[in-house]
């Protein structure tokens, strides 16, 4: 399935729009100054029973020290807890 919607960020977040508004693919595309707005978006933008994947595309160390900074805050943002989101699977931090 085609996603609902792209959001970009960050310091490549404008060249990646440009080029995805260039593909006219078929979803809305928002372009955000942070994590914390884009998982907003997301959480408004997703339909039921609908997934959100951070995608990074770009490195963000305009935003975050590293990877794993960058997937914690996203594990928060997104309604886990704090204390447990090294446990989970896939995120690949402890």
């Amino acid at each position: 399935h085609p996603p609902h919607a792209v959001i970009v960020n960050g310091a490549n977040g404008r060249r990646i729009a440009a080029r995805l508004h260039a593909q006219q693919g078929e979803y809305r595309l928002h372009s955000v100054a942070n994590l914390a707005e884009a998982v907003a978006i997301a959480r408004d933008e997703t339909p039921a029973g609908g997934v959100v994947l951070l995608s990074p595309g770009a490195p963000s160390f305009d935003q975050f020290h590293d990877y794993a900074e960058r997937g914690r805050s996203f594990a928060e943002l997104a309604g886990f807890d704090a204390e447990a989101i090294g446990q989970i699977e896939g995120l690949g931090i402890a």
